[in-house]
């Protein structure tokens, strides 16, 4: 062998190292990239960390999550050891606790912005509001600007109803050619849907729906009583408020009246007096095929009931539960309401039609539940303007007593009104790309629906409250309503046959409580006004278009009527000289004037004028030096007044001089009383409303 021969296995050996090398660079590499890179930091606004999820639609809880939030929506949801986040995130700590989606109120009245409040600090993120106005609209674009606290919000406009209409304030529509002109105006102001109710004939109720396919605008509410249920949902009509109509379409006598709204309907009212007298069998009032073929047409129907079954057990003799706490967090108005309505002498209607309205109630109760089972579509929904967001999980514990199983309660007030108003997978649920309306809870709410109550925090559109700024926000409107009420805690107390009173402020020191009663053709207004801090009580009598003045202290006055026209009479001295005019009276610059007027001009027709003679005494009626004015007053008709509390169709006047110069001009609304309003509303000097009712 030489120096130089040639290694036959070299080559070989060669090919094996380099192999190996390769292998070994392979195998780091891949050791590398298999290795777990750690993920970025999660960016967002809050995130909730350690927090037990509640799944509505799996009815089950994802536990030790965390749940990240930026504007306003769900970004990421992943187990709490499996995420780590940005510094700049806020941290709210869910260690043992819950986290669900906000819950909704499908049947709610709001009418004030400090209304709203309550529902946001009960975890009610979205309301479905049932009747709506202008005022309602900027609610709604306010709330969902963020330039208002409170839940998101669906609304109806005005309600539209038959002949005679139940409601003041409400659209009487009886001639199915108008409907079209009504609805194209409620889409075009931007209302979610049309609400209409039980006085509707077949043929409007027709129209209605027509017209709302037409011009793409839904509509829901009552189903009227002459309209067959079966009809109704079928017609495209989305909801049943009340559950109304379900029951007169499984009667096993089709021949029976309609059973529901015995208050303002007597064919309904004997129906309910034989039911509670024993006189109607109610074991075979049910016909079950007919139930059975109602739960198959609900199930395949997009069409939703709202029961408000707790509400409803305020026609029988079954107590809802009191929530006294309640009562601070409302307005004046509606804490004297609420106090009418929980005096023991006080029912909604006579004992002999409670009778049969507790067993109607029992009944109805039978039937929803059956009417579940068959797959029908529920939604939780109070009707109660007074407590608001307080009762949200009252009517979901009636729902449950149905029998409706606590999973399915609580879908009934997050991810099923989201079906309904067609949001599913943005409201209503835990998931990424929802919206952010959430609250924290301290228990599970599939195992006790109580847990929903006053929760920890809330969260709407990703701003989180947490529960001492939700029970700050309470005790501002709390503090409002005690300070409109310490205006009024040292006014003279009136007669008890003075009638209803009602309180207004106005100006910088202005108070006055006003009352009117009527004997004998003979009107007495009773008013306490707070002039320069001091009260003093008016009693002003009208008739024949005259009025008379007693006023302690000082001497009486009358307006007087001549051959020559009216003049003031104080004490024994006539004033100048006479004015022609068919009407005469002294007016105060209060809403005293309201029922002054209203009850000197009496009832004008639209276009209806009456000459008036009037003397501005101020708000301490000192005529001394008054001059007289001729003016006209002109009737303006029914209007629809967004008032102290809800919409009052109020008789409306104008008062101008004869050349209809608004110099010194007054208007006024007066509207007939009635359990929610009613009385005076509202009046204007020189076009300038200064004065506003608060009770």
């Amino acid at each position: 062998m030489t120096k130089y021969a040639i290694d036959e296995n070299a080559e070989v050996r060669a090919s094996m190292l380099t192999g190996v090398w390769c292998a070994a660079i392979i195998s780091c590499l891949t050791l590398a990239a298999c290795t777990p890179t750690a993920p970025p930091p999660a960016e967002g606004d809050t995130a909730f960390t350690g927090i037990n999820v509640v799944d509505v639609n799996a009815g089950a809880i994802v536990p030790d999550q965390t749940v990240v939030i930026a504007d306003g929506r769900i970004v990421q949801i992943a187990p709490a050891n499996a995420i780590s986040l940005a510094p700049d995130v806020s941290i709210v700590d869910g260690a043992g606790k819950y986290l669900a989606p906000g819950l909704m109120d499908m049947h709610a009245h709001v009418f004030t912005e400090s209304s709203l409040i309550p529902y946001l600090a009960n975890g009610i993120t979205t309301v479905r509001n049932m009747w709506g106005s202008v005022e309602t609209l900027a609610m709604r674009e306010a709330v969902a600007a963020g330039r208002l606290p409170g839940p998101r919000i669906y609304t109806a406009g005005g309600l539209l109803d038959g002949a005679p209409k139940i409601w003041a304030g409400s659209t009487e529509v009886t001639d199915p050619a108008s409907v079209d002109a009504i609805v194209a105006q409620q889409a075009a102001d931007g209302y979610d849907f049309v609400k209409i109710y039980s006085r509707l004939s077949p043929a409007v109720f027709d129209a209605i729906i027509a017209a709302g396919k037409k011009h793409g605008i839904e509509v829901s509410g009552h189903v009227p009583q002459d309209v067959p249920f079966l009809h109704a949902i079928g017609s495209g009509m989305r909801t049943s408020e009340h559950f109304l109509g379900a029951l007169w379409a499984v009667l096993s006598d089709p021949s029976l009246s309609n059973p529901d709204l015995s208050a303002f309907d007597d064919r309904s009212k004997e129906f309910i007096l034989a039911l509670g007298r024993g006189e109607v069998d109610a074991g075979s009032l049910v016909d079950p095929e007919r139930v059975a073929a109602l739960g198959s047409a609900l199930a395949k129907q997009e069409f939703w009931l709202v029961p408000t079954q707790d509400v409803m057990k305020s026609f029988t003799h079954t107590k809802r539960q009191p929530h006294p706490e309640t009562v601070r967090f409302m307005s004046p108005v509606d804490r004297q309401l609420m106090k009418m309505l929980e005096d023991p002498s006080f029912q909604m209607m006579p004992e002999e039609n409670l009778n049969g309205e507790d067993v109607l109630f029992q009944v109805r109760s039978e039937l929803l539940f059956d009417l579940y089972q068959a797959g029908a579509r529920i939604l939780v929904g109070t009707d109660d303007s007074l407590q608001s967001g307080f009762v949200v999980v009252d009517e979901m514990e009636a729902l449950a007593d149905v029998g409706l199983a606590k999973a399915d309660v609580l879908r009934a007030a997050t991810s099923e009104p989201a079906n309904y108003l067609r949001k599913s997978g943005e409201l209503g649920v835990i998931a990424v790309g929802a919206a952010a309306d959430l609250i924290l809870i301290e228990g599970n709410p599939l195992e006790n629906l109580e847990a929903l109550r006053l929760p920890t925090g809330v969260m709407r559109a990703g701003v989180w409250y947490t529960r001492q700024q939700l029970d700050e926000m309470l005790e501002v409107i709390a503090a409002q309503s005690d300070a409109i009420e310490a205006e009024f805690a040292d006014a003279p107390a009136f007669p008890a046959d003075a009638g209803v009173s009602s309180d207004f402020l106005g100006g910088e020191d202005g108070a006055v409580r006003i009352a009117t009663s009527q004997a004998e053709g003979v009107t007495t207004v009773t008013a306490a006004i707070r002039n320069q801090g001091e009260w003093n009580t008016t009693a002003v009598t009208a008739a024949l278009g005259s009025v008379s003045v007693a006023q302690e202290g000082q001497a009486d006055m009358q307006t007087v009527k001549s051959d020559g026209g009216w003049q003031l009479k104080i004490g024994n001295d006539l004033l100048g000289t006479p004015s022609p005019g068919d009407i005469a009276t002294v007016l105060t610059g209060t809403p005293a004037d309201i029922l002054i007027l209203n009850a000197v001009a009496g009832q004008l027709g639209v276009g209806e004028t009456l000459d008036l003679v009037m003397w501005r005494c101020g708000a301490g009626l000192d005529c001394t030096g008054a001059e007289a004015e001729a003016m006209t007053v002109t009737g303006l008709g029914p209007q629809i007044i967004n008032g102290h509390r809800i919409f009052e169709s109020a008789n409306a006047f104008r008062i101008r001089e004869p050349g209809g110069s608004a110099a010194g001009s007054i208007d006024f609304w007066y509207a007939p009383p009635a359990l929610y309003s009613g009385g005076p509303v509202r009046i204007e000097f020189d076009g300038v409303n200064n004065w506003r009712r608060v009770r």
